[in-house]
């Protein structure tokens, strides 16, 4: 009986207690609810994380100041004593708030021609399709385009030359046309204006110097950036950005060039 009443005093002092729910310090933003009512103790990891994509510079300095005018972003960083926002090759990114549960990132995707020109660069392509490439993919100048592009009708012309008037190969006849033999000499290099990043992230235009690369046995045709200059487009705009943000982000913040450290 006297059993019976301590278990029943044990009840009742349980069904009168309500659950605790305690905040463990660390970065996985762990959670552990004490329920004295059935005697358990459970540990709840919840992602914290909350994302802000930008679309361009004023979007991203705009989300930035509204971020931090709120509870979720008046928190110092904890990642550093200087709140930061930094500028690697494929975006912009802050972290900020309490345990850096906030994440704000303006992706940087490179521009349609930068990419081509990284992703075509040594390939060969016969005329028609090299043709198609500087009319397309690139911003060719029209001097150059129609230099290249004539170059069907040499070839033609010289085929038809070696059937009614002698004996000499096509090959021949193609090779003095593709050197300039007529006139009409394509040049070694050729430089096209690049925009570093896709629209919307608008940095300024730079130049990317090319050689034009010929084989004459099939005739085919390459591109090959010179070296370094692609990457030297990209610095420029990531130095670009780094001046933009540093001109409007809030006072107290600092704009580096590196990676940020993500959970």
């Amino acid at each position: 009986m006297i059993a019976e009443a301590i278990e029943r005093i044990k009840d009742i002092i349980r069904e009168g207690m309500t659950a605790k729910v305690l905040q463990v310090p660390g970065p996985d933003w762990s959670y552990v609810i004490q329920n004295p009512a059935d005697d358990t103790i459970e540990r709840v990891n919840l992602d914290p994380e909350l994302s802000f994509a930008a679309t361009d510079v004023p979007s991203f300095l705009g989300i930035l100041k509204t971020i931090l005018a709120t509870d979720i972003g008046s928190d110092k960083p904890t990642m550093a004593d200087v709140p930061v926002v930094y500028v690697e090759n494929a975006q912009v990114c802050a972290v900020l708030g309490a345990a850096e549960r906030v994440k704000l990132v303006l992706p940087l995707p490179s521009s349609d021609e930068l990419e081509c020109l990284e992703e075509k660069s040594g390939e060969w392509f016969d005329h028609r399709h090299f043709v198609n490439l500087l009319r397309d993919q690139l911003p060719t100048p029209p001097e150059i385009l129609s230099k290249i592009r004539s170059l069907k009708a040499k070839q033609s012309a010289a085929s038809a030359s070696d059937i009614q008037t002698r004996n000499e190969s096509m090959g021949r006849e193609v090779n003095r046309s593709v050197l300039g033999g007529d006139g009409e000499e394509i040049p070694e290099t050729v430089t096209f204006a690049v925009r570093p990043f896709a629209p919307p992230t608008m940095a300024k235009a730079g130049t990317v110097e090319c050689s034009i690369d010929i084989t004459y046995d099939p005739v085919a045709f390459r591109l090959v950036p010179l070296f370094g200059q692609t990457d030297a487009i990209k610095i420029a705009g990531l130095d670009q950005l780094v001046a933009e943000l540093g001109s409007g982000v809030p006072e107290g913040w600092q704009v580096l060039r590196g990676a940020v450290r993500l959970k």
